[in-house]
Order: C-alpha cells, then structure tokens, then sequence
C-alpha cells in the first residue's frame, strides 16, 4: 500500500466539463483553446484552473463501456458551482462575440462536486499538470450510499492509488445547477476521477491484470453499470493566477 495523503485544499472543488465541438484542424483547435479559451475562462470569477483534453484510445476494462464525448474542457471551480458567476462558460457561450471561431455547439456540459477527500501519493508534491492524463470511473450501486461510499474512499480509492502512474483520486456526484441553456446533461451519476502522470495505457493494463487475477476487491453493491472514460492532455493547464 502506498503512503496515501489527504489534500485538504480539495476537499470542497467543484468541476465544470464542457463537451465541445471543433470545426478546425488539430492545430486551429489547439491554437483557439490555449489562446484565447482558456484565458478566457480563467478571467471569470470563481474559476481556479483551466485545462481541455481529447479522448484517450484506450481498451476498455474488462465489464466495463467507454464514455466518448469528444474534446472536452476541464474547468476547476472555487467554491460551490451554483457560485459560478461572471464570464463563466455560460455567459461566454451564450454571448456569440465571446466564442472563438471554429468552436461548435458545446453539446454536452456537467457540474460535479466533491463527494469525498482528495487522496494523494506523494508524487503529488511534483504532478506536472501539462502531463497530466484522466481517467473517469462512473459505477452504479445498491443499497445504502453511506456504505458504499465508505468502502470506495477506505478502499477501492487506496487500492487505486498503488497502480503506478495514479497520483490522485477523488469521488464527485452531480449538480443540479443548469449549465448552458440548450445543452445536454450527461446522466452518469457517481463518479471517481483519477490523475495519471502520463500515459494511461500502464495503468489499464494493470487493473486488467489485477481484475482477472482476482487481486482487485469490488464492492457487492455495484450494479454492474460500470463506464469509463479515458483523457489525454490537449493544452497546458492554466491557473486563474497565471502560474
């Protein structure tokens, strides 16, 4: 088992996924996120970090559906998403003058809010967000939630942890604010992230190994609605404070 921290500056965040579509090239659309999105998602208030990524092509785990989006904009939220005011994604959307050119509709767009501790690894303390890859866990359950969550953060999120790569875990469940008018919301439910520095394929091929092998404990109460989703860096992070 790996020495497992608590980073308690994350206890409370909240994220904003944004699903958008591009009509560019690889490189229009890299250009327009890094140069003149992100920057201005990082203006609005209540914003603490930007960063988008593109799907990841990785093997689904065994049991398991992939979740494909396409590209999608991860924006970290300070305080709670129902404080999510000024140019936000919402006023930047609906405001045509403010959407760069070449940005289709968004489609696709979530609130998510911590549903427990953040759990690091050491190398935490030395995470290069601009490598940072994400991989999406969403698991249906029965029963009661309290146990459920119990054994997912004392657990399932610590057995995580020791598969190389993984630097962070954090379970979120959905908001009700609305996003921008006219989107769809993804009805997925609870779900836990993880932060990998770099690729993602070591880490799924070693929870396949540890799944068939029997080595990684699942909960009786999952229901067997089980989605995934894979995604690799397509900008650098940006903090609201430039850094």
């Amino acid at each position: 088992m790996p020495s497992i921290n608590v980073n308690h500056d994350l206890a409370d965040r909240s994220l904003f996924l944004a699903w958008s579509g591009h009509l560019g090239s690889d490189a229009e659309r890299e250009t327009c996120f890094d140069n003149v999105r992100i920057p201005q998602i990082c203006e609005g208030v209540g914003v603490s970090g930007v960063q988008s990524f593109l799907p990841d092509p990785v093997k689904p785990l065994p049991g398991t559906g992939v979740v494909d989006f396409g590209h999608v904009a991860w924006y970290e939220l300070s305080g709670q998403p129902g404080q999510f005011p000024g140019r936000s994604e919402t006023h930047l959307v609906s405001d045509g003058k403010s959407v760069p050119e070449g940005i289709g509709n968004p489609g696709r767009a979530l609130f998510l809010s911590a549903a427990g501790p953040a759990l690091e690894t050491p190398e935490a303390d030395h995470f290069d967000l601009a490598e940072r890859h994400l991989f999406f866990a969403w698991a249906g359950y029965t029963g009661a939630y309290e146990t459920f969550a119990h054994w997912y953060d004392t657990v399932h999120l610590p057995d995580l942890l020791g598969v190389p790569g993984v630097v962070r875990a954090q379970r979120f469940l959905p908001e009700t604010v609305t996003p921008v008018p006219g989107v769809v919301v993804p009805d997925l439910g609870h779900v836990a992230v993880y932060e990998v520095r770099g690729s993602l394929v070591p880490v799924r091929d070693a929870l396949k190994d540890q799944l068939l092998a029997g080595r990684l404990q699942l909960s009786d109460q999952m229901n067997g609605s089980n989605k995934v989703m894979f995604l690799r860096p397509a900008s650098p992070y940006l903090s609201a404070d430039g850094r």
